[in-house]
Formats: C-alpha cells, structure tokens, sequence
C-alpha cells in the first residue's frame, strides 16, 4: 500500500490515504519514504487533481490532472519520476532543485 496524504477542503485539514497499486510501484514508493519523502494530493474546486512528492517542505515534482480513473496511472508516473531525480540522482537536499509543473502523460484517457 502506498500513502498518500490528502489535503481537504474547505479547511485543509488532511488524512492518511492507503492505495494499493503495483508491487514495482508499491517497493519504489517505500523507497522514496525511507528517504522521507512524501506524497500528497488534493481534489481542487475546478474538479482536477493536484498531486506532488516533496522532501522538507519542498516540492520535488508536481502535477495537476483531471479527476477521474486515469489518476492512479498519473500517481505510478509522479513516483516513478520523483524515485528517479531522488534516489537516481542520490539528492539528499532540495534547497536548489527547481520545481517542476507539468501534465504527466496526458494522453491517458480520462
């Protein structure tokens, strides 16, 4: 299981999200929290999705998508990514890292 916190509205208040996905994806994602990594998402008013990994209060990568069944498919590629930059790169600090925003494999149906 993978956790994701998920920011509420109207008040952000947040709750511990449990997702099971794929054994891969589920191992890489454990990984990123050894390296205290976090995984957050929230449902905004315009009904699209906004999902980031962050380290020390600092985004590490970040997307907005549509709400709708593609977005665990979008959460497999946010984690992916992050695993990549984070452990790939072997980044203990992410004062300097530039944050990114973009749609992760838009062409997935929604």
């Amino acid at each position: 299981m993978i956790i994701v916190t998920q920011h509420l509205r109207p008040n952000g208040e947040t709750r511990k999200l449990q997702i099971e996905r794929t054994r891969e994806i589920e191992d890489l994602a454990e990984e990123l929290d050894d390296h205290y990594v976090e995984l957050a998402c929230e449902l905004l008013p315009s009904d699209k999705v906004f999902i980031c990994s962050e380290k020390d209060g600092v985004v590490i990568f970040s997307t907005l998508v549509p709400n709708g069944p593609g977005v665990p498919c979008i959460l497999d590629s946010l984690i992916k990514e992050t695993h990549k930059r984070v452990i790939g790169h072997n980044l203990e600090k992410f004062d300097s890292l530039e944050n990114d925003f973009t749609v992760i494999d838009s062409d997935i149906p929604f």
